[in-house]
């Protein structure tokens, strides 16, 4: 069976060249019930195992043709919106992976490039949008996708290397752990802070930057929830 979602989302089971959407379960959800997708012209309905997903019984037959070029299609869709879900590969290079194989009939069957990038990218937008603001320190909570940072695709490393911990002098500190060994290397250190640009919840960004290669790279950023000394103490530690 190809793997095929529907617009929403939803399953859509294939067979013979015919789409089927789920209706209901038997009373104790050993088999699956399907309509044919145009269930208000089409009587055709099969049965399914769940355990198998293997056609159990077909009852009644199709009264229009079978769509094996736009199954095919459907199937080059759903593959997209997961590669788009699953790399940070260009737009361009997702549609040309997930279609490089199938036929010149699925291939006419497509909507225009133009309405399947824009799907492509209100999958990402959904995929990368923040959260709610938090309301307070106490409460805020950080999602593990904002806690990592992605060099490139197959690489993932920590960026939050340190949360204090809920509570109104809670202290976040970005960087990676690359950036730690630079600052154990370096014989000069340099700190600055910012208030204008701290996001809200906290008054200050704070960085610590290293003289390294002949240059001075910031390395590590603290959120600090005020301007008082102890806090940045705190960092240092």
């Amino acid at each position: 069976m190809a793997q095929v979602k529907s617009i929403r989302g939803r399953e859509i089971y294939t067979h013979d060249g015919y789409m089927y959407t789920f209706d209901a379960y038997n009373f104790n959800k050993t088999k699956k019930f399907w309509r044919c997708r145009y269930k208000n012209d089409c009587p055709c309905r099969i049965h399914t195992s769940t355990e198998t997903s293997k056609v159990l019984k077909i009852l009644n037959d199709h009264c229009h043709d079978s769509e094996a070029a736009l199954i095919e299609a459907n199937v080059a869709i759903t593959n997209m919106k997961q590669r788009a879900k699953d790399t940070l590969e260009p737009t361009s290079s997702v549609i040309n992976e997930c279609t490089s194989g199938i036929s010149q009939a699925a291939k006419g069957a497509l909507a225009a490039d133009g309405a399947i990038k824009k799907q492509i990218r209100r999958i990402r937008r959904e995929i990368q949008a923040a959260p709610d603001a938090p309301k307070d320190l106490m409460t805020l909570v950080i999602p593990d996708e904002f806690k990592t940072y992605s060099p490139s695709e197959g690489i993932v490393e920590q960026f939050l290397l340190h949360d204090s911990g809920p509570g109104e002098n809670r202290i976040l500190i970005f960087g990676r752990y690359r950036s730690l060994e630079i600052l154990a290397e370096s014989t000069s250190w340099y700190a600055d802070g910012t208030f204008k640009v701290a996001p809200s919840l906290f008054s200050q960004i704070y960085v610590i930057l290293a003289k390294y290669m002949n240059g001075v790279h910031p390395l590590l950023y603290a959120l600090l929830p005020d301007k008082k000394n102890k806090h940045m103490n705190s960092y240092y530690k």
